[in-house]
């Protein structure tokens, strides 16, 4: 369980890669058997990621260094819409997961899901769903 802040009503505020691996370790894994056939299924939440791309806002020279240090080709003349193009089609080539390599050491399968395929992550279904039920029903905007 976890308590959302009062100013924003959702967990996504308070949810950081120091909060999750510390539920992670504490509370999912001592409670999680150790089957070779066990596979733990995780989607692509933000906090997962170690190591960030670029974002569209990066400086240019931030998203050309980036592309130098990955060993990505690219055009030195290229616009900076252009350069951020070519990291979003590369990108989860070089993510880097440190639960990954926490889960794996552990002995864990992991399996992640792609991004953006809510036909695969059904939760996002689920949650779409009670938020609209809670919404055409919470009249006071009270959450009790």
């Amino acid at each position: 369980m976890w308590q959302a802040s009062h100013n924003s009503g959702d967990y996504h505020n308070q949810m950081n890669m120091s909060n999750h691996m510390k539920w992670i370790s504490e509370k999912l894994l001592l409670n999680l058997p150790k089957e070779p056939k066990r596979v733990l299924i995780i989607d692509n939440a933000s906090y997962h990621i170690t190591e960030k791309a670029p974002t569209s806002n990066s400086t240019k020279n931030g998203k050309i260094s980036y592309l130098k240090q990955k060993g990505i080709g690219f055009c030195e003349n290229f616009l900076k819409p252009q350069l951020y193009e070519i990291i979003k089609s590369n990108k989860q080539r070089f993510a880097s997961y440190l639960l990954d390599d926490m889960l794996q050491k552990d002995g864990r399968n992991v399996l992640r899901l792609p991004p953006y395929h809510p036909d695969l992550n059904l939760i996002e279904t689920i949650w779409a769903e009670v938020k609209q039920y809670i919404r055409n029903r919470n009249t006071e905007l009270d959450i009790e």
